[in-house]
C-alpha cells in the first residue's frame, strides 16, 4: 500500500492510498560468448560448429546421412 498527497488547482490536497504489485521478470537471460580473434580460423570454425548443432544440420555422404556434433570441437 502506497500513500501520497494529490494537489488540485485550489492548492488543496487529499491523501490517497493506492494498492499496487511489483512484477519481476522471471526469464533467465541467455549467456553470451565473446571470442578474441573471432575473425580468425579458430573463431569462425567454432561459430560454424555451434550454429550447425543449433540448427541440427545434416548432409548426405557415401556412408549415409551425417549430422552435426561437437566431437570435432573437443578433439
Amino acid at each position: 500500500m502506497e500513500q501520497f498527497a494529490l494537489f488540485n488547482e485550489n492548492d488543496e490536497f487529499t491523501n490517497t492510498q493506492i494498492l499496487h504489485t511489483i512484477e519481476t521478470d522471471t526469464r533467465i537471460p541467455k549467456l553470451g560468448l565473446m571470442l578474441v580473434g573471432w575473425g580468425g580460423n579458430n573463431g569462425s570454425t567454432l561459430t560454424a560448429g555451434i550454429l550447425a548443432n543449433k540448427h541440427k544440420l545434416t548432409w548426405r555422404t557415401k556412408q549415409g546421412e551425417m549430422s552435426a556434433n561437437y566431437y570435432g570441437s573437443f578433439t
